[in-house]
């Protein structure tokens, strides 16, 4: 396999923090910004699945631990620094909404997602944390998936058996949110929604990635004839299917079926993107100041909505709050990028090496190191 830098997955990270962003700004549909978070969820399982897929053709291995310290390294640190700045900005009336210790624990030991599910008024962020939702699905995916994948892959299980197990599982997801939306009644219509939040209904939108990763992946010349004779039209076929679970507004519907066309929907698109360099649109994902853009997204993520509703609670005019909020949570994502990130992982690879003090396959550890959007060993694992 030919390992190349891949800069149209900055690109859709960032298209997917903007759908996000304009979610919560108001300015769209508020389906099509919870779709940016779905979108977010099929890159990291694609992304990080063909990773650790290059860590064991090279080395014959997926080094769990080092797995585990670089995402800790790169996830944790931020996130904490963000969540300790929104309960001191708070606490000063910034904007008023307090977090309690709860809150906080919650996020700390990561069952944010649950806690406020089934304790909603016990475990309370300031204003603006309630999106870390989404990072609680995701760690609790890759807590055991790297585990099972690297299991997968030791007993050789062939690509097509991955993927079939993969996709299983996707289905399962499927069925139960099914049970709990026609059989247990779970509240579809308002927040917080199991079926939205919680990872044992929502994990199968970064699986469906790892779907893509293990049986469709053009960076492994997977074979794919069908996808690769009539990608362009796929794409475009995925695509308005996208756009239909975006107007299909029956909640049913959104609660159940809406995730799984999401991530079906999402295949040819991304192989699309992936395989294809030459069209215009892709051209424009790989810019740099978009591919900039989506290497600063993880930071953008963490402080965005914190800085909207600041800026509600301080600027008179709505024409002016999106563009100050905006330049605001471009502003936050460099700052954490270079003053936490970065220099957290000149320690991580240090400990890495320290650690290890080996090579695997001619590479030092860790493996991975740091474009987001990339197959080389410089990548991260988001």
């Amino acid at each position: 396999m030919k390992t190349t830098y891949i800069p149209c997955l900055d690109g859709l990270r960032a298209s997917a923090f903007f759908m996000v962003f304009l979610g919560h700004c108001g300015l769209i549909n508020p389906g099509a910004g919870a779709f940016g978070v779905t979108v977010f969820f099929f890159l990291s399982g694609f992304l990080i699945t063909s990773l650790l897929r290059q860590e064991f053709t090279v080395t014959g291995n997926i080094a769990l631990n080092d797995f585990y310290i670089r995402r800790s390294f790169r996830i944790l640190p931020p996130m904490y620094i963000v969540l300790a700045a929104a309960y001191f900005l708070s606490s000063h009336g910034v904007p008023s909404s307090l977090g309690n210790r709860a809150g906080a624990i919650s996020v700390i030991l990561y069952f944010y997602n649950y806690a406020d599910l089934l304790a909603h008024f016990k475990f309370v962020l300031p204003t603006g944390m309630g999106v870390l939702w989404s990072l609680m699905i995701e760690e609790h995916f890759y807590l055991v998936f790297p585990v099972i994948y690297r299991f997968m892959m030791r007993r050789r299980l062939s690509n097509s058996q991955q993927s079939g197990i993969f996709f299983s599982a996707c289905m399962l997801a499927l069925f139960w949110r099914a049970y709990l939306v026609f059989v247990h009644g779970t509240p579809i219509t308002t927040l917080p929604r199991w079926t939205y939040s919680a990872t044992d209904t929502r994990f199968d939108s970064i699986l469906m990635g790892c779907v893509l990763a293990v049986r469709f992946n053009p960076k492994f010349a997977d074979s794919t004839p069908l996808l690769t004779r009539h990608k362009g039209l796929l794409a475009v076929g995925g695509l308005i299917l996208l756009a239909f679970t975006l107007v299909m507004r029956e909640p049913h519907w959104r609660e159940t079926l809406r995730y799984t066309v999401q991530g079906v929907a999402l295949f040819p698109v991304f192989f699309y993107c992936v395989s294809e360099s030459s069209n215009p649109i892709i051209r424009l994902l790989e810019m740099a100041p978009i591919r900039w853009l989506g290497q600063v997204s993880y930071a953008m993520y963490l402080t965005h909505a914190l800085i909207i509703r600041i800026v509600e609670s301080s600027i008179v005019r709505p024409s002016s709050r999106f563009v100050i909020a905006l330049l605001f949570t471009i502003l936050a994502g460099w700052a954490v990028r270079n003053l936490v990130e970065l220099p957290l992982r000149t320690v991580r690879d240090w400990l890495l090496i320290r650690v290890k003090g080996v090579t695997h396959g001619g590479h030092p550890i860790g493996f991975y190191g740091h474009s987001q959007g990339s197959l080389t060993p410089k990548v991260e694992t988001r």
